[in-house]
This record gives structure tokens, C-alpha cells and sequence, in this order.
């Protein structure tokens, strides 16, 4: 039996405690907040983030990240809070699983894992991804993804440690890959929520789901993964139809809320959606290493410039002829 830290209370976070802990380990669960904490040692439930599901009584959740020491790391926080890292001083050599997906902007260094990498010098790093809506997977339902790493053994460990008869987890070795996905998708999701507020019908949002898949492969490429196949299978073309077709999805939302309101509403919950941000970043990259992403453009016209959605439909609609 080992000792599991998993760094983030949240969805996500808390379900993949629930997964570590249905196969015998202890999980140490941090979470931001204390009530948090306390609720989930008394009761056995996060009823803010996951409610009506018993989480196994081998998870102990704390508010103090000196508590968090153990054998191997998770780390499930968003993107904007992951520079807690950075108190972490017991992540010198443990292996690493992030779950956050998203960019940061820090020129040179914006992909998660190679900040957690660069923070935990000694650490081994992995990434999860796929289409894991994680409502559905603690209420046990089958679901699929993908652990990857360059390093064989933190891949095969995290596997492991995951697999399960209602979680099956494939491993590869293209982590750029595997996480280029998970943080594209979610700014197709923002364009989905738009097609589907505007009503302008299934044929469009499967040429939405088809061109982004292109356009997903091309920044992954450029930005150093290892194989375009990566984006066709679970990490890529599962987790974008996923996300493209959740009302559950905060990025999904901001596409609706577009379509309504014809500008971004930053009152609106939803706009914290880690597509907002993902969506200038990766459209300044994509500008860098002078890619053809049309479909990102106009994304970032509508989150960051103001323009109205079918403004940004008619500039897609009548772009110059190509071949496929």
C-alpha cells in the first residue's frame, strides 16, 4: 500500500482520490479550504464539488500543505493556482501526475508540466487526459484516458496506480501531445457553446469538431509532439467531443453566453473557464510559429477583441477555397 497526495479538492481532484483509494492506497486529499477539509473527514463527501458520492474513509483531507508528504504526487489545481507548487517542498523526488490543463502566460515556458518540472527538478512528470467528465466517473460509469510521459516507469506507475474496472488507462510516451489536447479542447468547447446558442445546427458544430481536431493537431506539432496520431485518439478527438457536447462544461458556457450577449460577459462565472485564457495564449503562439488556426483566431476576436459571433462565422464562412 502506498501513500497518495492528491493537491486540489476539486472535481477532478476529489474523484481521482476516490479512484486511488478503491485500489487500497491512502490519499492524502489537500484542499483550499477548511470547511472542505472537515466535511470530507467527517462525512466522507465534497458536497460542493461532487454531491450524493461516499468517498472512500482511506481518504484524509487537509488544508496544510506541510501534511501532503508521500510516495508519489497528483496534482488536480487550476492553472491559475499553481504556483502553490511552489510550498511544496516534498515534491524533490517523488513521481508527478498533473491533471490541471491549461497554459500559463509565461513566455518560454507555458505548458504546465514543464513549470511543475522545472519547480520539482528531481520529480518525474506525468500528464492525464481525456474525456473524463468527472461527475460521471465517481458515480462509476465507464471512461478511458490517457497517462503519459517520456519516462516508460512514471507512465507504467500512474497506470497502474489508476486502472481500474470502470477506469481503463492507456499510457503513451508523447506528453506534449497528450497535453496539447486536453488544453486545446476546451477553446473548441467555447466555439461549440456558440453554435449551439445561435442555433445554426448539427452540420456546422461537426465541421467545428473536424476543423479544430486539424487545427489541434497543427499547434500540437508545431509546439513539439511526437506524433499527430496522438489527437486522434482519447486525449484528443475524445476529450474535444466530450467537452464540445457538455452543458456541464464552464468553456462550453462562455460560448453560449457569447451567443446571447454577442460580447463576452466577464460578470458571468463561466468567464474564468480555462479556455478564456488558453485562447490568447494560444493564439499568440500560433502567431509565433506562423500556424494557419482560423478557427483559434476567431475565437480570440470574440473573447479578447469584441467581435460578435457571426462576425466571426461569416469571416470563417468565407475564407478562400482549399483543399481539405
Amino acid at each position: 500500500m502506498s501513500v497518495i497526495s492528491v493537491i486540489g479538492a476539486g472535481a477532478w481532484g476529489t474523484t481521482v482520490a476516490k479512484l486511488i483509494a478503491q485500489k487500497g492506497h491512502r490519499v492524502r486529499l489537500w484542499a483550499r479550504r477548511q470547511e472542505t477539509a472537515d466535511e470530507i473527514n467527517l462525512y466522507h463527501t465534497n458536497g460542493r464539488y461532487l454531491p450524493d458520492i461516499l468517498l472512500p474513509s482511506e481518504i484524509e483531507a487537509t488544508s496544510e500543505l506541510a501534511d501532503m508528504s508521500a510516495d508519489a504526487v497528483v496534482i488536480g489545481i487550476p492553472s491559475g493556482y499553481i504556483s502553490v507548487i511552489t510550498d511544496c517542498h516534498f515534491l524533490g523526488s517523488v513521481p508527478i501526475l498533473c491533471l490541471t490543463k491549461g497554459l500559463l502566460d509565461n513566455p518560454g515556458m507555458p505548458f504546465i508540466s514543464d513549470y511543475v518540472a522545472d519547480v520539482c527538478r528531481n520529480s518525474s512528470v506525468a500528464v492525464l487526459s481525456g474525456p473524463n467528465l468527472a461527475y460521471e466517473i465517481a458515480l462509476e460509469k465507464p471512461a478511458l484516458s490517457v497517462v503519459a510521459s517520456p519516462q516508460e516507469d512514471t507512465a507504467a506507475f500512474f497506470q497502474s496506480l489508476l486502472n481500474g474496472p470502470y477506469f481503463r488507462v492507456y499510457a503513451s510516451d508523447d506528453k506534449r501531445g497528450v497535453e496539447v489536447g486536453g488544453i486545446f479542447k476546451n477553446i473548441i468547447a467555447i466555439a461549440a457553446g456558440v453554435c449551439d446558442g445561435l442555433d445554426i445546427g448539427s452540420n456546422a458544430k461537426a465541421a467545428l469538431i473536424s476543423r479544430g481536431l486539424i487545427e489541434m493537431s497543427r499547434f500540437g506539432v508545431g509546439c513539439g509532439a511526437k506524433r499527430p496520431e496522438t489527437f486522434y485518439g482519447l486525449s484528443g478527438l475524445g476529450d474535444l467531443v466530450t467537452t464540445c457536447h457538455s452543458t456541464q462544461s464552464r468553456n462550453y458556457q462562455v460560448g453560449l453566453s457569447l451567443a446571447r450577449h454577442q460580447v463576452l460577459r466577464t460578470d458571468n462565472p463561466a468567464y474564468v473557464a480555462e479556455g478564456v485564457r488558453s485562447a490568447k495564449i494560444i493564439y499568440e503562439m500560433g502567431r509565433q510559429l506562423s500556424l494557419d488556426l482560423p478557427i483559434v483566431n476567431e475565437i480570440y476576436s470574440m473573447l479578447h477583441d469584441n467581435k460578435s459571433p457571426t462576425a466571426a462565422i461569416h469571416t470563417l464562412m468565407t475564407r478562400t477555397p482549399k483543399y481539405e
